[in-house]
């Protein structure tokens, strides 16, 4: 009877251990570059699949200020930012990635906090 209590508590032991693998506390990231940045050349695309309808191919971009957080609101103009990501679990197969950022002031003087 012990013998088999004990096989009973060992096995539901093993099996739940493999079912649900540890998983870190989180995914590690680190931001390597944010830059305001410039497009150059290229041509815009209507794109209905895209987040904002259009796309632009055969650009290139020019670095104005490297390693800033202060992003003038310039027609043609933007911010670049690289994160690199650690410790990802093998049982991740995607995430999304959320960035906020702090209140703006459009050229007209109205706070834009989208």
């Amino acid at each position: 009877m012990i013998r088999s209590i004990f096989f009973v508590v060992v096995s539901l032991f093993f099996t739940s251990s493999l079912a649900a693998p540890a998983i870190p506390h989180g995914i590690e990231s680190v931001v390597f570059e944010h830059s305001y940045i410039e497009k150059v050349g290229g041509e815009i695309i209507d794109e209905d699949t895209a987040v904002n309808d259009i796309i632009s191919i055969g650009e290139r971009t020019k670095i104005l200020k490297e390693r800033t957080w202060i992003i003038p609101n310039r027609l043609g103009t933007g911010f670049e930012i690289g994160v690199a990501f650690f410790s990802i679990p093998l049982q991740i197969q995607h995430f999304d990635l959320s960035i906020t950022y702090p209140e703006t002031t459009l050229p007209s003087g109205e706070k834009n906090l989208d």
